[in-house]
């Protein structure tokens, strides 16, 4: 019967693995060229035992997308759930976040729960609405007009250019040419020569008192040591001074129009990185009014959510900056700039 295991070290992980492998194989689903940075089931198809309706399965929590990544959706050991709102895998779809799920017989978290007793009876018995009293002599609070309340006052302190394009430099520097890129991808090379060491372990494990299968555990070894490829490509700062100076002037026309028209305190730094991460999709009021520019190069090379901790950027930071740019456009389009101030004019070559 087929269980669910916590871990990718459990005795059966790896049999399960090289089963998948196998039928994906057999069916012509397998990829034997190409990469992706995150699994879907829009992009990369992941499958189970018994989503691919193996005989006799042993676990129904181990999905091999059809590049060969492996990913074991268990409470403790899945990391894609905690970085989304709801708390949904978005390898499985297993809502880790609530009671109910539509995604699997095979988990009982998915189940749908029984009705309790008391709403479970046929008959619904209804009460008329129990009368508030009013407390005699209360008085209503009016609210005050608009010409009653005066102006909010200005308290941030304004941050002087030649401070900003220092802050922006830094961020710049840290997320796309630091060091960190670096240990990311010898952070990921270990764990994935971990993961081989244990699955090949729990493979002689599983298959103990028998002669021992050397193919298979080269090729599970194989599987895992190559299981991710780096997340990050190595840049020089040098090799990219046209974009590097590019960012910084976009950074800073940003960081003036919310000195401007954004009245309450935030940190330039994550004005920063909400810039860089909004140019991944560009910002604007239409297609044709566009206020940040789209750019392809921050989409292939900033961090992801996942790695921004290793950076010592937290989430939360990047959302409070992406609320105060579209907050800050939103208060100077009701001041009446034109969409001409608020642009930002200056053009890339293609080859910087």
């Amino acid at each position: 019967m087929a269980q669910s295991i916590e871990a990718n070290n459990h005795i059966v992980f790896g049999s399960a693995v090289s089963r998948i492998c196998g039928e994906l194989k057999r069916r012509k689903l397998f990829v034997q060229v190409g990469d992706h940075r995150e699994c879907n089931p829009n992009v990369c198809k992941p499958m189970t035992e018994q989503s691919l309706q193996l005989n006799n399965p042993q676990t129904n929590n181990v999905y091999v997308c059809q590049y060969g990544r492996a990913h074991v959706c268990s409470e403790k050991s899945c990391e894609h759930y905690r970085h989304v709102p709801n708390m949904t895998c978005p390898v499985s779809g297993i809502q880790y976040g609530t009671e109910v799920s539509s995604f699997s017989r095979a988990d009982a978290r998915t189940w749908k729960t029984k009705p309790s007793a008391s709403t479970s009876n046929t008959t619904v018995t209804t009460t008329a609405p129990r009368k508030i009293k009013k407390r005699p002599g209360r008085k209503r609070k009016v609210p005050p007009t608009a010409t009653d309340v005066a102006p909010p006052v200005r308290t941030k302190r304004r941050v002087a250019d030649a401070d900003a394009r220092i802050i922006a430099e830094q961020y710049i520097r840290l997320l796309l040419f630091s060091q960190k890129r670096a240990e990311c991808n010898e952070n990921v090379k270990r764990k994935c020569q971990q993961d081989a060491v244990e699955a090949c372990a729990g493979y002689r494990k599983n298959n103990k008192g028998t002669i021992p299968f050397a193919i298979q555990e080269y090729g599970i070894f194989c599987h895992y040591a190559n299981a991710k490829a780096p997340p990050f490509q190595i840049l020089d700062v040098d090799q990219y001074k046209d974009r590097y100076n590019y960012y910084i002037d976009i950074i800073l026309h940003v960081w003036n129009l919310v000195e401007k028209y954004y009245r309450d305190y935030i940190k330039c730094y994550r004005v920063c990185i909400g810039v860089l991460y909004m140019m991944q999709d560009g910002y604007g009021y239409s297609e044709t009014q566009v206020l940040i520019p789209q750019d392809p190069f921050l989409a292939r090379h900033l961090p992801t959510n996942e790695y921004l901790e290793h950076f010592g950027i937290h989430k939360q930071s990047l959302t409070r900056g992406d609320t105060v740019i579209r907050k800050t456009f939103d208060l100077a389009k009701q001041a009446g700039a034109t969409y001409e101030e608020l642009k930002f004019t200056r053009k890339i070559s293609a080859n910087a």
